[in-house]
């Protein structure tokens, strides 16, 4: 999928990468390079993710499942708390094709759903469709966005991932708490760095 076979505009859409592996955001990084896509960023796990949802204006989320501290079916049960993320497009990749998770996911408003791994064409033709139908406009997400219910208790195959039906309250309050601490130096280092988000400043992503 070579760049010029890019839509008008959609070279300068806002990419999210959201993924705990680094060799799994860098890889994916690099597909959307060699796409076309100018603007794309990473968040190292799904808190940190939300951080930068909270800070900056984002076209569409790629995002894996399974993650610590915020995990990606929460966040996007978050998301989709809020009127201001009801329409974001969010991709979920996660190495599961299990019938639960996927109607999980579905009945929590995923966008589409990527099984790992998958081809380069695959990821691009996805992200293509969803940012071409999409009517979602770009806008920071409020830090207040959710009123949030305690997880369930439902056992399965992702019990870490999938046993909660939204975000708790101390997650919510944590993910508060970090973007207000990490707003002014985050902005500093996207000034400074261009694209990539690093809320850990240790961890430095290349492109590929």
């Amino acid at each position: 999928m070579p760049s010029e076979e890019l839509a008008q505009g959609l070279s300068s859409k806002v990419i999210l990468v959201i993924d705990d592996q680094n060799s799994m955001r860098s890889v994916v990084k690099s597909y959307f390079r060699d796409f076309g896509f100018e603007r794309v960023k990473t968040a190292i796990d799904g808190q940190d993710g939300l951080n930068f949802l909270m800070q900056h204006p984002v076209d569409i989320v790629i995002c894996d499942w399974q993650m610590p501290k915020i995990s990606g079916i929460e966040l996007l049960k978050l998301l989709r708390a809020s009127e201001e993320s009801a329409t974001l497009p969010f991709l979920m990749m996660t190495s599961t094709s299990d019938v639960k998770a996927v109607k999980n996911a579905m009945e929590s408003g995923v966008s589409d759903y990527m099984i790992k791994p998958f081809k380069p064409s695959q990821l691009g033709f996805k992200v293509v469709q969803l940012l071409t139908k999409s009517k979602h406009k770009a806008k920071r997400i409020p830090v207040n966005l959710a009123k949030l219910e305690e997880p369930s208790k439902d056992e399965g195959e992702e019990s870490s991932a999938t046993n909660s039906d939204a975000i708790t309250k101390e997650k919510a309050e944590q993910a508060e708490s970090s973007a207000q601490e990490s707003s002014i130096a985050s902005d500093e280092r996207i000034k400074k760095n261009g694209d990539d988000f690093d809320p850990n400043p240790v961890e430095v992503e290349s492109l590929l």
